[in-house]
């Protein structure tokens, strides 16, 4: 028996010095390996990427800072950077086998102590559980009960209601900088200017301008009803917008992305839907409306009113505006007088608002009501406004 636990034992040391010699010869391999330098083959395939493919890598490898580098010092970054990667894991994985043939040993060390053997303690005999009797007070159950409880034997019972589902932060990471879909879109930003913004990875633009005959990737613009184009933009290879000047006020536009092709044909991406620049000029239309727009009265309920007398595509202000002229019924009182003003409610407004009230025509409307608001509280407040009806 001694011999027995002898050549266990014997066993037991000689399979924690061979995990021992094996760290050891990782850890020699490991020194072994220069640190920080990239690999041959390793610089030899990053140097057939593009530069966006190697920004791309970058980006993966949490690298920052390499939008303005050089393609050969991007690759050697990005080289190094998987360089010291891999050894940072070669050390954990040996660390962790290190601390794991310590720990053997410590326990075998601790086990071959004398008077540190446990002593073995015999599990409790399992004890036989009798059936509960039945209770000295229970009644029998009569036929008619046992009926009653057959017939809803198969009855099913509702299910409790889940419980609510709490808010969970979950983190998905940052948005990517583009979806790929090859949309264009154009909008105005004021009478002479426009602006466009494509989505197109950096890989497709990178695709079209290999396709291009000049290598490039153009913007070009269209005047509504002309097929030649207006202007013809070259962009840049990290652009995603451009503005564009020199269009005119009141002109629709429509713009297109691509490239000219090697046969002599432009090859569109994508091309944007038409808009149209605002007017450059005040407006001619002076006409103003009123109308009574209920807050108490529920949305739904105020269309379902007026949808047998709009007969489509009318603003709900406008068919407000003329029922209340109509003397159309309403289930609400219509506090605003329709109509223009008369030279007394001119007369009156601007005598207690001031001489100025009909000359800001250059005044935001979110402006002007503020104005009025504290016009109208200065002049009750101080008792000064006049009895006349408006």
């Amino acid at each position: 028996m001694r011999a027995a636990v002898q050549a266990k034992n014997t066993f037991s040391d000689g399979v924690v010095t061979g995990k021992l010699l094996y760290i050891w010869a990782a850890l020699s391999k490991l020194r072994a390996v220069p640190y920080g330098r990239p690999f041959q083959m390793k610089k030899q395939s990053l140097a057939t990427k593009t530069k966006a493919e190697l920004l791309k890598i970058a980006q993966r490898l949490g690298l920052r800072g390499i939008t303005t580098l050089k393609k050969e010092t991007l690759a050697n970054k990005i080289a190094s950077a998987k360089q010291q990667k891999k050894s940072n894991s070669k050390r954990h994985v040996i660390g962790a086998a290190i601390k794991k043939a310590t720990e053997m040993v410590r326990r075998r060390a601790i086990r071959k102590r004398p008077g540190t053997a446990k002593p073995v303690v015999a599990p409790p005999p399992k004890i036989a559980r009798k059936p509960k009797a039945a209770a000295s007070g229970e009644k029998a159950v009569s036929p008619a009960d046992a009926g009653a409880l057959a017939a809803h034997k198969f009855d099913v019972t509702p299910k409790a209601k889940p419980p609510k589902r709490k808010f969970a932060d979950e983190s998905l990471g940052d948005l990517p900088e583009s979806y790929g879909t090859g949309k264009l879109f154009l909008v105005a930003r004021d009478p002479n200017w426009l602006y466009a913004y494509w989505d197109l990875t950096n890989q497709q633009m990178a695709d079209a301008r290999k396709r291009a005959s000049d290598g490039r990737l153009l913007l070009r613009l269209f005047e509504k009803n002309v097929a030649v184009p207006l202007q013809e933009l070259t962009l840049s290879h990290d652009a995603r917008n451009w503005y564009i000047s020199g269009v005119r006020a009141s002109t629709t536009y429509q713009a297109q992305i691509g490239f000219w092709r090697r046969d002599g044909q432009f090859h569109v991406i994508g091309a944007s839907r038409e808009t149209t620049t605002p007017s450059a000029v005040v407006s001619t239309d002076t006409s103003a409306r009123f109308a009574t727009i209920p807050v108490d009265v529920p949305f739904e309920e105020l269309l379902s009113i007026i949808r047998s007398y709009s007969p489509g595509g009318e603003k709900l202000a406008d068919v407000l505006h003329r029922l209340q002229i109509q003397g159309a019924p309403f289930p609400f009182t219509v506090g605003v007088e329709i109509g223009p003003w008369t030279e007394e409610q001119a007369a009156v407004i601007e005598r207690e608002l001031g001489g100025d009230v009909l000359r800001r025509r250059q005044t935001g409307s979110l402006e002007l009501s503020e104005w009025l608001r504290r016009r109208l509280e200065e002049n009750v407040s101080s008792g000064g406004l006049g009895s006349a009806s408006v």
